[in-house]
């Protein structure tokens, strides 16, 4: 892959976005209700602030692939996190956005492997830690989202590497090229 020329890739820009209007979404919420218990706030901005920071570690491309991986899992961790101090079933989002990166980072394999244990702990929080009446129904909902994200991103994988495989073959081209017209020349 060739580096980026760009500062924020266009991906990041959205996942910033969405993050942003997810947390402030939840604050709102926490703030507006009366049943909130003390330190609910706190424990909101403190996770959603390193689902952030773990985020922008994951996609940047000046950490290692290694870092990357372990920042995001750190970034799934911090959403798992919210969810289990938050019962707030949009917080799904977080891990759609987690999914979306995953294809680039561990592969379509882990990424699939992923997405299955990911609904699984969804379904389990909101069915036996929150005790939601509607926890298969959300969680169906939200698993179609994270697999149009997951196919989104392997598109946009697979259209990376066919550019960075021709540009290659182009360069082999360019350099026969310039071989023939120096044996030409003699």
């Amino acid at each position: 892959m060739k580096p980026q020329s760009r500062i924020v890739k266009f991906e990041t820009l959205v996942a910033v976005v969405t993050w942003f209007v997810i947390s402030g979404t939840m604050i709102s919420q926490i703030l507006s209700s009366p049943t909130r218990y003390a330190g609910l706030l706190e424990i909101a901005a403190a996770l959603s602030l390193g689902y952030f920071i773990a985020m922008m570690m994951a996609s940047s491309p000046k950490r290692t692939l290694n870092q990357r991986r372990v920042a995001s899992l750190v970034q799934l961790g911090f959403a798992g996190s919210m969810a289990w101090f938050i019962p707030i079933d949009y917080l799904q989002i977080l891990t759609i956005i987690w999914i979306a990166m995953a294809v680039s980072l561990f592969g379509l394999r882990v990424a699939v492997v992923s997405l299955v244990l990911i609904g699984c702990g969804w379904f389990l929080l909101w069915e036996y830690h929150w005790f939601w009446d509607n926890a298969g129904f959300s969680v169906a909902l939200y698993l179609t989202f994270h697999v149009f994200a997951l196919m989104s991103s392997l598109a946009a994988v697979r259209a990376e590497e066919a550019r960075d495989e021709t540009q290659a073959l182009y360069r082999e081209l360019v350099a026969t090229q310039h071989l023939l017209s120096e044996a030409s020349r003699q």
